[in-house]
């Protein structure tokens, strides 16, 4: 190259801003920053302007090295969780602190919530969060609300807190519930019981904001219920309720050995204002993603490798990760996991490549 030739690190800050407006991945952006220090000012994330569509990726706990692999790169990854990506095929290797004492949680924008033993919080980026500055306590980066909302305790109740709490206050008329899922939809928080009643969450009151699902409508037992934010009213919620989760015997039975693994799920809409539900049976272009207080849909029609009219699921079934440790059946956990077509019934496989189970935190959507 010659002398005078301009390299793309002298490129104006303006035109690598108007550059960066038009990458439309996560993981292009990510690259785009690591280019040089300009660059890096320019990929900050009010300048990706596609947050509201990118398919999460799939984060992994680090993989088991193999007893025969002598390789020398095997002690530098084995700290290093998996990040796959849907669309691209492809994986990156990120040491997150504490991974084994601390619960990550995830968050949108590409932040990831990690709870550390005395249950404080605090914010850890990953490559997905381009240079956004780190939020304060209490503000959810990308989402615009200053509250959060938890699920605790062995009787799964809830807690909130906003910014400028020191301790989490325990969210009244809830005594006789346990909760299966919370998410924010709209600014507005909402968590589902056992019995498939949602509640909406005001402060540190919780006020029904739906009927249980009517019998005429459960196929199965609701083993795990999920809630899925609706991106076109505040008055709809759609619940997923996924079959197969509940322990039972390898061998019918005998209850020496037990499994779990998924086999269907239920879709549904319900409507806030009525208090109606109405079974979905096609998501047309769309699909969701299914993960405790992070699950989402998207239309994913155009999107590389993703295919439409299905839900993507994790294995997140604690009950059934303790259980396969205490047993030493460790062949089981954390292999629930796969792509649900919703027309046909049928599962094929998520992530071929080699990951391991994790007691504190499995797989989750990251986004």
């Amino acid at each position: 190259m010659a002398a005078n030739d301009n390299r793309w690190s002298d490129l104006h800050g303006d035109l690598l801003v108007e550059i960066a407006r038009w990458v439309k991945w996560y993981e292009d952006f990510a690259s785009f920053g690591g280019v040089c220090t300009s660059w890096r000012f320019a990929a900050v994330s009010e300048n990706f302007m596609y947050k509201s569509s990118q398919v999460p990726w799939l984060v992994f706990p680090p993989a088991p090295a193999k007893e025969d692999d002598q390789d020398q790169d095997q002690e530098h990854i084995k700290d290093q969780s998996i990040f796959f990506s849907l669309t691209q095929g492809m994986i990156r290797r990120v040491t997150l602190p504490d991974f084994d004492s601390a619960r990550y949680l995830p968050s949108r924008g590409g932040w990831l919530i990690k709870l550390a033993p005395d249950l404080s919080l605090s914010y850890v980026p990953s490559f997905l969060t381009c240079s956004a500055p780190t939020p304060t306590h209490g503000h959810n980066p990308g989402l615009g609300y200053s509250q959060q909302v938890i699920i605790y305790g062995g009787t799964a109740k809830l807690a909130r807190a906003k910014p400028g709490d020191e301790a989490w206050t325990k969210v009244n008329n809830t005594e006789h519930s346990s909760f299966g899922d919370v998410i924010c939809n709209r600014d507005q928080f909402y968590a589902i019981n056992g019995d498939t009643e949602i509640f909406a969450i005001d402060g540190d009151v919780a006020r029904s904001a739906s009927a249980p699902l009517p019998d005429g409508l459960r196929r199965h037992k609701q083993e795990c219920l999920y809630l899925v934010g609706s991106e076109d009213s505040d008055r709809k919620l759609w619940v997923v309720s996924r079959e197969g989760v509940d322990l039972r015997p390898v061998h019918p039975g005998n209850e020496d050995v037990l499994h779990y693994g998924t086999y269907g799920f239920q879709a549904f809409e319900v409507y806030l204002g009525t208090k109606r539900w109405k079974e979905i049976k096609n998501l047309a272009y769309r699909s969701i993603f299914l993960g405790h207080n992070s699950s989402l849909s998207l239309d994913v029609s155009s999107k590389p490798r993703c295919k439409t009219n299905c839900i993507y699921f994790t294995d997140d079934y604690g009950e059934g990760y303790w259980y396969m440790h205490e047993e030493e059946h460790t062949e089981f956990g954390g292999k629930d996991m796969g792509i649900y077509n919703l027309q046909d019934g049928t599962v094929e496989p998520l992530y071929k490549g080699q990951y391991s189970y994790h007691l504190i935190n499995p797989a989750m959507w990251v986004g």
